[in-house]
């Protein structure tokens, strides 16, 4: 008799269709705006202290889908994160977006809630640095993801083969 712990069931690190759905379209809102408020912030204003019109808007858009994409990554995290990393798979560029997202996270917070206007400045630098950087990060993530999966099903069909051929190798008696 086989006790249910005792059955091992290597859980799939694809997302379902819906899961990579919803990431990828909360991410790229959150990244679009993001993009959008540094080209309003650098290059679009006007000379004097006045920030450009659309920033607080680009902005506003900005921390809506942080709260989305921090739903959709915290769905992530019992499957796929957890199993991915006890199972080995892509973690150093696993943690890199883990970590990035965490940095994110608490700088976006601070900047809304926290930093004093001394530190503003530094902090939103760092912050918006690592958000462009994350891009990387996750592009990254997603195309070793990507192969990595590959190569697997590629030697499990190698070693289905393989199975197969030896099963019609007939022994005459």
């Amino acid at each position: 008799m086989v006790h249910r712990h005792e059955r091992h069931h290597e859980p799939k690190q694809r997302l379902s269709r819906p899961q990579e759905l919803w990431l990828y379209l909360v991410g790229m809102v959150l990244m679009l705006s993001g993009l959008a408020w540094l080209v309003c912030h650098y290059w679009l204003r006007a000379p004097g202290p006045a920030p450009h019109p659309l920033e607080v808007w680009w902005l506003r858009l900005h921390g809506a889908a942080m709260v989305g994409f921090l739903v959709v990554f915290g769905a992530l995290l019992p499957v796929h994160v957890k199993h991915g990393w006890r199972q080995g798979l892509n973690r150093s560029s696993g943690l890199l977006v883990v970590v990035a997202i965490v940095f994110l996270a608490l700088t976006g917070y601070g900047l809304y809630y926290i930093v004093s206007d001394e530190l503003r400045d530094w902090v939103s630098v760092l912050h918006w640095t690592v958000g462009l950087a994350a891009i990387g990060m996750v592009g990254l993530h997603i195309a070793l993801g990507k192969q990595q999966a590959r190569l697997r099903r590629r030697d499990a069909e190698r070693r289905l083969a393989a199975r197969h051929a030896t099963s019609r190798v007939h022994i005459a008696p």
